[in-house]
């Protein structure tokens, strides 16, 4: 903590003398200059914007110590002045202290009756900043916590901050989403702690007043005051030092506070238009960049998809390795990403819907909203959510438990027995239930114990046995009825299941339904 200090003297042995003499920076205190008189001293107090102490010779041209006290009363009030006299009447003495003049001393200074008024100043001015300071951080979280978190209104804006200029950083932890997982609750919240605790510490190192809040998950806000602290620079290098393992996000022009919300607000969905990489530091701008889109991986889709219904496992990783490898090739932004895994989870989760007949029970995931910013922050984790949200997938069909493949092949047996009279081929069922041919015979011959064909032909035969029985139809209309074109072949088929022909047939059962 560092405090400004002008001396003012028309000799100028004397000023320079008080300036060079004490080791001034030991105690913290700077000395700006010095000044001739009253009038040279409003100046350089003018040109600094106000200044912490004032030592000031009473007697000078232009204007005296006393007049400069007066204007430093009426336009700098919180400025400490001591002055400095030859004359010990008491009228000045009196009409200084009047003035706010802390101390009174008559030359020639004694140096060490200085020092310990300087002390014992010093010691004051700091108790009044920290307790200043702390007013204005305390307000300043408030003000944050109103303006960002809960219902912003820029009409209601404390005086102290109303002609505040701020500054906005904020801070991302890279990976966070591992994190999450491989941490505890306790040690995920001294994690945050520890992250909130540097960026407060930067500030202080680099004299800056502000202070840092969660606005979400993994978003750190830093705020403070511009002060026009040539550090800046220094302070996103020691961020970038400490919090090497962050985004420092910086918002390169000053808010007030009526614009906190939207800025913020702003910053965040811009987080959205970056591309996915490390960077340690990125600057807000507000002109939105071009935003390059994607065509959507259809095709992967479906072989996920089928992969999900066929629980192959391998496969699955393979595709997402595929799709996260096309992603990262694209360049995309972190906003379209997401928008093209929801949608990629959304389309898998209706054709299992579509396939299954049946309502998923419990499914929670990630993808359903957006995830929070920069959870997804690296190509793995893009990976690592689509994988998480199929076994979501996977758990909340049953899909793994042993009566899974029962609902495809009640499915396909359904859609069978009520097309089995059309020129129905398995590749059309495995369509209908989103699997492969092969993988769809395969289950049918486990299901059933015959093969497509063969269980095709039953049900046909079945149906030609009660056209035989129960109406006139000629046995060349019934074998167009239950789905052959060709009537020797039908006659062929009849003949291996029932063990005559459907002439025959029909001679046997009518003789008996006559008895």
């Amino acid at each position: 903590m560092t405090y400004s200090m002008l001396i003012v003297d028309d000799e100028p042995i004397i000023s320079r003398g008080l300036a060079n003499t004490i080791p001034w920076h030991e105690k913290g205190i700077e000395v700006v200059g010095t000044a001739m008189d009253g009038e040279d001293a409003i100046n350089k107090i003018n040109e600094h914007k106000g200044l912490d102490i004032i030592i000031t010779d009473v007697k000078m041209p232009n204007k005296d110590g006393l007049e400069l006290a007066t204007y430093i009363s009426q336009y700098y009030p919180n400025t400490e002045i001591i002055m400095i006299s030859g004359y010990d009447e008491f009228s000045y003495a009196q009409r200084a202290m009047q003035l706010g003049v802390k101390d009174y001393l008559l030359k020639p200074v004694d140096i060490d009756q200085l020092l310990t008024i300087m002390d014992k100043l010093m010691k004051k001015m700091k108790l009044e900043r920290n307790e200043q300071e702390q007013k204005q951080q305390h307000v300043l979280l408030n003000t944050l916590i109103e303006q960002v978190l809960e219902y912003p209104n820029p009409t209601q804006v404390s005086p102290i901050l109303k002609e505040q200029k701020l500054k906005i950083i904020l801070t991302m932890k890279w990976d966070y989403y591992f994190d999450i997982n491989k941490f505890t609750e306790d040690e995920l919240r001294e994690l945050k702690n520890n992250w909130k605790q540097t960026a407060d510490q930067m500030l202080s190192k680099n004299s800056r007043l502000g202070v840092s809040l969660f606005i979400r998950s993994n978003i750190l806000l830093t705020c403070f005051f511009d002060t026009e602290n040539p550090s800046s620079d220094q302070l996103l290098t020691d961020m970038q030092h400490q919090l090497s393992d962050h985004l420092i996000f910086l918002c390169p022009f000053t808010v007030q506070v009526k614009q906190l919300h939207s800025v913020v607000s702003q910053m965040v969905d811009a987080v959205f238009q970056m591309p996915i990489k490390r960077e340690k530091l990125a600057f807000y701008e507000k002109k939105t960049k071009e935003v390059k889109m994607i065509t959507y991986p259809k095709e992967m889709e479906q072989n996920l998809t089928n992969a999900i219904l066929h629980l192959e496992m391998e496969e699955i990783q393979s595709i997402v390795q595929q799709m996260v490898y096309y992603f990262q090739e694209q360049h995309i932004t972190l906003g379209h990403v997401i928008e093209v895994a929801r949608a990629l989870i959304q389309a898998i989760m209706k054709q299992c819907q579509d396939v299954l007949q049946m309502e998923p029970s419990g499914i929670k995931l990630a993808f359903h909203q957006d995830p929070d910013i920069l959870l997804v922050d690296s190509f793995i984790v893009i990976g690592e959510l689509i994988l998480m949200d199929i076994e979501r997938i996977i758990d909340g069909f049953h899909l793994t438990q042993p009566d899974h493949n029962d609902w495809l092949m009640d499915r396909a047996i359904a859609y069978i027995k009520e097309y089995f009279a059309s020129d129905i081929k398995a590749q059309e069922v495995a369509n209908v239930i989103n699997i492969s041919p092969n993988y769809f015979s395969s289950l049918f011959k486990q299901k059933t114990g015959k093969n497509f064909n063969e269980y095709v032909n039953g049900l046909r035969v079945e149906e030609s046995k009660r056209l035989l029985m129960e109406t006139p139809f000629k046995i060349h209309e019934i074998a167009e009825q239950v789905g052959y074109n060709e009537y020797k072949y039908f006659v062929e088929v009849f003949k291996k299941f029932v063990g005559m022909t459907p002439t025959k047939y029909r001679q046997v059962t009518s003789s008996r339904l006559e008895r």
